[in-house]
């Protein structure tokens, strides 16, 4: 149907008493399903999927007794499911309610009623409750998907009973309790299982038992499986889908595997403590997907299947040369290789510049050495190439120029020298350039601002560049990131950063979208960046926050120019370590989304100013070594910053938390440093009215939120925004407990 229908279906469609077949699918229609649908007793299939339907399920839809067939997934139906409609619906065949926000229990009226149902898909709602301790009658089901609920209780046993049951899907639910083989025996017919995300089940199956079926795919990732490797997989030679990621597996790969994995084209093992050497026979396997990483596997890598897409051993115990040397190289169809948190040594592999179809090469923290093969060039498909923390050399390859698709680059601590290769000016995709932490020298260069037009995340940080900052910097407008610390760069801070858009936009509602797709293996971009201190890791879920200028230890003069002010989505700004003189701006309290300010080791002067209490998100404050006069501003967020380190080396302010007194015009000490005594008539006072103050104004807060929706739906945006910025403070205080403790 197309969308000449509108939002509402025609009330012509009720006149047709013998009506039996309607498909409105993908119909643009919207608002509540007619109930006048339900009069027209003759219907047996009743199609309303991809729509925009809301409301809940109609109750009259149980007049419909001859109904054989009703899709009405892909809509956003909610509510509980009427238990009386399906009292009448005992021709039920197929019935599909997925995707939806439909809640509460599930009818028990859908498995006693529908005797006749072959297909039930009641996956992605919020459903709740347990399912049925005993259920008769759905002798005929073929198809049960339940996934990516709320469900929980005890997985029942009935479900081994459904002799003709092909798929199962209670995935992604809070469902408990030891499988067996009780649950399985008598589904002869099954071919898909799928029971992951299921923290509380344990399979417990006993090794001798044979299983009555051949699946065709297993899905048990995050139940608990080990810690030996489950055998009676051993029967299971058509299996093509095996994931048992997070299996709690804490055993070795059993030789026996190898005549089940060549029929495997999804393999998932990862997240296990799976020990030993991993497959020696790759090359005979089928297998498209593989992925076995965070294990304990050791070993060389010496060969890769050739019809392998993505391959992840990241995070195991590999060691040694990587090697692939044979004569059909160039017939790879790879497209992922991630290898990274590794042992691997030697230098690049050259072989990789046989894999044309390769998209993204992830080999960071490893101890490749040596210099980048030219041949890299030539991967004309490369979009991301992760290189980061090797020990990698020479000069950067002018070819990385001329990969048209290459979006993310990182070579951040490395050993590469020299300038920055004028080819890269031609990389107009490039979202992602880290070059931190390197020895590249030179000016930079202002085919940076004039090539790179996609570029959002740039850090050059602890490197030799040394010069102006071009003014070209200022027309990439899509740039979010800016780190330039630690190099020898000079001269004053370019006033057209005013024209970095990007940065005056709240990032931190948005829901980061990954520029490239990995979603096999669900990879996205990273950087790592100094925000707070140590090192932190910015995967694709936080690098929405990174709205940040480093400018930190070069030799930068001038002022900060009053445009900067102007950022107002910035949540880093750091210019310690350099000759900025002047003052702070008065109105550096417009920046409300800041949550990091280093102004430490400048020449800064003049009054503190009072609009910084305004920066309600500020957990990092340095001002310390400038020449700052005056009062110490105190209110709001400011109060939360007691340390008096913030302030130490400006010897002429006062006031709290310095230990410098301030006096005002007439010598009057500073009331804020003497010790105050509180009348106890006044606190009686305020405790006395605390009580009946706090119920008037909640009152006062709640009713308007009720009434008003716009109130209501900016309320809840700010808390959405306090979620993500208190999110964001959570990760980064873990990631730097990580960082300290890795480094004991």
């Amino acid at each position: 149907m197309n969308d000449f229908l509108g939002a509402q279906i025609p009330e012509f469609l009720v006149s047709f008493k013998n009506l039996r077949y309607l498909n409105l699918s993908y119909s643009y229609l919207g608002g509540q399903i007619p109930l006048d649908l339900g009069r027209i007793s003759s219907l047996q299939y009743l199609d309303l999927h991809n729509n925009d339907f809301n409301g809940s399920f109609p109750v009259e839809f149980g007049n419909l007794a001859q109904l054989r067939h009703l899709d009405l997934s892909f809509n956003k139906l909610e509510g509980s499911i009427p238990a009386q409609t399906f009292s009448n619906l005992t021709q039920m065949e197929t019935l599909d309610l997925s995707v939806n926000n439909f809640s509460g229990s599930i009818p028990l009226e859908i498995f006693s009623n529908l005797t006749q149902i072959v297909k039930l898909q009641l996956s992605n709602n919020k459903f709740t409750g347990n399912l049925p301790a005993t259920v008769k009658g759905i002798t005929f089901l073929k198809e049960l998907y339940i996934g990516n609920n709320q469900l929980s209780g005890i997985l029942p046993v009935w479900l081994g009973e459904l002799s003709e049951l092909q798929s199962l899907d209670l995935s992604f639910n809070f469902i408990a309790g030891t499988i067996s083989q009780d649950h399985m025996r008598n589904l002869t017919r099954l071919k898909h299982l799928q029971l992951s995300s299921n923290l509380d089940i344990v399979v417990n199956i006993s090794f001798s038992w044979t299983p009555p079926f051949q699946l065709t795919s297993l899905s048990l990732s995050s139940c608990k499986v080990g810690p030996l490797f489950p055998q009676w997989l051993r029967n299971q030679i058509e299996i093509e889908d095996l994931l048992i990621s997070n299996g709690s597996i804490e055993d070795t790969i059993p030789d026996w595997f190898e005549e089940v994995y060549s029929t495997v084209k999804f393999l998932d093992l990862s997240h296990n403590q799976i020990k030993g050497k991993w497959f020696e026979k790759t090359l005979e396997s089928r297998v498209v997907n593989l992925d076995l990483s965070h294990n304990q596997l050791s070993g060389s890598v010496m060969s890769i299947p050739y019809e392998l897409e993505q391959l992840d051993l990241s995070n195991n115990l590999l060691s040694g040369l990587m090697v692939a040397n044979d004569s059909k190289l160039g017939n790879w169809s790879l497209i992922s290789l991630i290898l990274k948190n590794n042992q691997l040594i030697g230098k690049f592999p050259d072989t990789l510049c046989n894999m044309k179809t390769i998209e993204y090469i992830y080999l960071q923290n490893n101890l490749f050495s040596s210099g980048l093969p030219t041949c890299l060039g030539s991967l004309e498909y490369l979009q991301v190439l992760d290189l980061t923390n090797n020990a990698f050399s020479g000069h950067i390859p002018r070819s990385l120029g001329y990969l048209p698709h290459l979006q993310s680059l990182h070579l951040h601590n490395n050993k590469f020298r020299g300038k920055l290769p004028a080819t890269f000016q031609h990389l107009t995709r490039l979202v992602t350039l880290d070059l931190a932490e390197n020895e590249i020298s030179g000016i930079l260069p202002s085919w940076i601002g004039e090539g790179l037009s996609s570029l959002k995340f740039m850090t050059l940080q602890s490197n030799n560049f040394h010069g102006e900052i071009p003014l070209e910097l200022c027309y990439l407008s899509k740039l979010q990131m800016l780190n330039l610390a630690q190099n020898n760069i000079s001269g004053s801070i370019p006033s057209c950063f005013g024209n970095l858009t990007a940065m005056t936009v709240d990032h931190s509602g948005e829901r980061f979208v990954a520029f490239y797709s990995n979603a096999s293996f669900g990879y996205g971009e990273r950087l790592l960046d100094y925000m707070k201190g140590p090192e932190l890791e910015f995967l694709t879920s936080s690098l929405t926050f990174l709205v940040s200028i480093d400018l930190s230890n070069n030799n930068i003069s001038g002022e900060i120019p009053k445009e900067v002010i102007s950022l107002s989505g910035l949540l880093n700004f750091n210019v310690s370590g350099n000759h900025i003189r002047g003052k702070i701006p008065d109105n550096i309290g417009i920046l409300r989304e800041l949550m990091f300010l280093d102004l430490s080791r400048n020449q800064l002067s003049g009054h503190i100013p009072q609009s910084l209490s305004n920066l309600s998100f500020l957990t990092r404050l340095n001002l310390s070594f400038n020449d700052f006069t005056g009062r110490i501003p105190t209110g709001n967020q400011l109060q939360t910053l007691d340390d008096s380190s913030i302030y130490t080396g400006n010897p002429q302010l006062c006031g709290i938390p310095s230990l410098n007194r301030c006096s005002d015009s007439n010598g009057t000490p500073d009331p804020g440093q003497e010790n105050k005594e509180e009348d106890d008539d006044n606190h009686l006072w305020f405790y006395g009215a605390l009580g009946p103050g706090f119920f008037v104004g909640f009152l006062g807060f709640c009713g308007p939120l009720h009434f008003i929706k716009s109130w209501r739906y900016a309320y809840y945006r700010f808390l959405n925004k306090v979620g993500n910025r208190l999110a964001l403070a959570i990760a980064m205080k873990a990631a730097w407990f990580r960082q300290k403790f890795h480094k004991l």
